[in-house]
């Protein structure tokens, strides 16, 4: 389990160390628009949050899993919000490593964190998460939870913001595979910091669903998740736990 563990570090670093990515560093220019800076406020807040990546089931008291996963964002890189504040350099897609750290509580509660560092960028995030099983599952029925989470984004000048969901999925065991499904609620808040921008604070909502499947091999975990909405996401986790 150690050698695991230190394995899954390991990549985590190295990934976001690499510098096969495109320079995706982001600066808010003078004469910025209040439309661009919506704009901008919506795919970033998009990207940065958290990301469930487990099925409904509570992990139990003894639940614990560590784990790197990494989320393609597709963004409208051509459009006029991303040109201006990556000197033109933005990528179609943004690649979001991430070290994601869940734990099982009583009462059917799991919590979650959540860190990443963007390659060749500004930007990291951290954040957290917490579910609650409203139905823990069986070998007939399914399990349902609502979940609630919060990132904040961190490395960029004069831009302050978070995103915040709420989320309601089902899944259902069969063997190794556990597939799941759920719907969420992104709110996003954003505002500049810096006067002389003379933007206006943004409260942005966004609405989604998602499919995903974790596969099991002992204490070796594989899940995959796509995420449908304005912004399409695809993320993959490889994670250690019990």
């Amino acid at each position: 389990m150690k050698k695991n563990l230190l394995l899954l570090i390991s990549i985590f670093v190295l990934f976001s160390q690499t510098r096969a990515f495109a320079d995706t560093t982001i600066v808010l220019p003078g004469g910025y628009g209040q439309t661009d800076f919506r704009s901008l406020s919506k795919e970033v807040g998009l990207a940065i949050a958290v990301i469930p990546m487990e099925p409904a089931a509570p992990m139990g008291i003894f639940g614990f899993d560590i784990g790197v996963e990494a989320s393609v964002v597709s963004i409208h890189n051509n459009d006029p919000f991303w040109s201006l504040v990556t000197n033109g350099s933005a990528p179609s897609s943004l690649i979001i490593p991430k070290l994601h750290i869940n734990k099982g509580l009583p009462a059917n509660i799991d919590i979650g964190l959540v860190y990443s560092s963007i390659p060749n960028s500004n930007v990291s995030l951290i954040g957290g998460d917490l579910k609650f099983a409203i139905l823990e599952g069986s070998v007939a029925t399914p399990a349902v939870a609502i979940r609630g989470s919060y990132s904040k984004l961190n490395g960029v000048p004069d831009l302050t913001l978070s995103s915040a969901t709420v989320d309601l999925s089902i899944s259902k065991g069969i063997g190794p595979v556990t597939p799941y499904a759920g719907v969420e609620e992104v709110f996003i808040q954003s505002s500049a910091t810096n006067a002389v921008l003379n933007l206006t604070a943004e409260n942005i909502q966004s609405f989604k669903g998602f499919i995903g499947a974790k596969f099991s091999l002992v204490f070796l975990n594989i899940v995959g998740q796509v995420d449908m909405g304005e912004l399409p996401m695809y993320t993959l986790r490889l994670n250690v736990g019990w």
